[in-house]
């Protein structure tokens, strides 16, 4: 009777140590992705789904978004999902919205490790950039951001406000020669606000970082049709595009920027830009699509001359 008993325990303990021998060697899958100026349409499609599932049936995407960008800034090799539960399918949106956040200028990739239930175990972010200038980029970044807030005084509205960081922006930007670099394979707030240049990428995600400074609601909408990326501003309870990077003519004679799309409703954004669809806000407000307003009536003393009602300004 011992050696009955003797003989199912070993095979017990031997079925065990086999289905963990079994289970560590399970060889995990991968995905490794690399990310473009291009696949912000691809972001902010995702983004917008994220989103929009969280307002009807809250998840731990939030919790999961943070604790990659959190874990990121640190430099982190691998970092590990196992806690969270979620699907390949669930982390790639989720990394979207990484993506797509103006703070997080260091990364420009990653690697994916799930199981054959298609289940995350970790990620490996790939980083353009060493811990140390990590560091230094977000010290700069700081410092620009206190220079911003330092000319925002209690007597600006909200209009004040999205005016005087329209002009910032576009001031900040000197040149916008791509120049891909190790630390720019795609555009970021570090290189407008800190290296001054940039293209539609960074013009976009550093009119949002700064307004969001001053408690202003500003988003970043695209079309993939048009490959156009730009911002969607909120004053008094409604939404307007904006769009800084195609008013911003870095390198002609004038070395100027315009209004040319600024505050705009749908109706007359979409009437120079057919294709600009699938924007998450309507922006159904017309008080300033004039031409009175969104080209003349925003120009400060600081752009070049203009010609109107026969006379120059």
């Amino acid at each position: 009777m011992k050696s009955v008993r003797r003989i199912l325990i070993l095979c017990i303990f031997l079925i065990v140590i086999f289905n963990i021998k079994a289970f560590a060697s399970e060889e995990l899958n991968t995905y490794s992705f690399e990310t473009t100026n291009d696949n912000v349409f691809e972001f902010y499609e995702n983004a917008v789904e994220v989103k929009k599932a969280n307002k009807t049936q809250p998840i731990t995407n939030t919790d999961i978004e943070e604790y990659v960008k959190l874990e990121g800034k640190k430099h982190i090799e691998e970092i590990n999902l196992e806690k969270y539960n979620v699907s390949k399918t669930d982390f790639d949106k989720i990394m979207s919205l990484v993506f797509l956040d103006p703070e997080v200028f260091y990364i420009n990739g990653y690697t994916s490790y799930y199981d054959s239930n298609n289940i995350m175990i970790s990620v490996k972010l790939n980083y353009l950039m060493s811990l140390e200038e990590i560091q230094t980029y977000s010290q700069k970044i700081e410092e620009v951001v206190q220079d911003y807030l330092s000319n925002i005084d209690s007597t600006m509205n909200d209009i004040d406000k999205i005016i005087y960081t329209y002009n910032y922006v576009c001031r900040t930007c000197v040149s916008t020669d791509f120049g891909v670099t190790e630390n720019y394979s795609i555009d970021s707030i570090a290189r407008l606000l800190v290296d001054n240049s940039g293209e539609d990428l960074a013009y976009t995600k550093s009119y949002m970082y700064l307004l969001n400074q001053v408690n202003i609601e500003c988003s970043l909408a695209a079309s993939k049709e048009e490959s156009a990326i730009w911002n969607l501003v909120k004053y008094e309870g409604d939404y307007y595009h904006v769009n800084t990077w195609a008013s911003d003519y870095k390198g002609n004679k004038y070395d100027s920027f315009t209004y040319q799309f600024f505050l705009e409703s749908d109706a007359s954004y979409w009437a120079v830009n057919e294709n600009h669809i699938g924007v998450e806000f309507e922006a159904t407000n017309t008080q300033f699509d004039s031409t009175e307003h969104h080209v003349w009536h925003w120009v400060d003393s600081g752009t070049t001359m203009h010609f109107k009602d026969g006379f120059w300004y």
